[in-house]
């Protein structure tokens, strides 16, 4: 499906927990996951589903249907809580790049 797509495909009803999470991620069935926390199994769950859709380089994106003020709440939260850890996780990268740069020029100088 998302090959044939135009449009990037989320799954939504087809994720119910981290298990069809890993599955959608690991058959390339959608192009990000839509979080529910009241089907996904709550916060736990719903972190473990985005470190897996990290991994896998999909899209996430928290959603509710008809949840109560509070869950909605937390929802919210873990939606705040995943897109810092995204950007946390860009910065190290590109600190690491650097890093690296910086050792391979240091070595390439001692070889001259």
């Amino acid at each position: 499906m998302t090959r044939l797509s135009p449009l990037p495909v989320l799954a939504d009803q087809s994720l119910s927990g981290p298990a069809s999470a890993l599955e959608l991620a690991t058959q390339h069935s959608a192009d990000g996951l839509s979080v529910k926390l009241a089907t996904c199994g709550g916060l736990r769950c719903a972190r473990q589903i985005d470190a897996i859709a990290r991994v896998a380089r999909l899209a996430t994106m928290v959603s509710c249907f008809i949840e109560p003020a509070l869950l909605i709440a937390a929802g919210l939260s873990f939606a705040e809580m995943a897109r810092l850890l995204k950007r946390k996780e860009s910065a190290v990268k590109m600190s690491l790049y650097r890093l690296l740069e910086r050792l391979e020029r240091q070595l390439e100088a001692k070889d001259d």
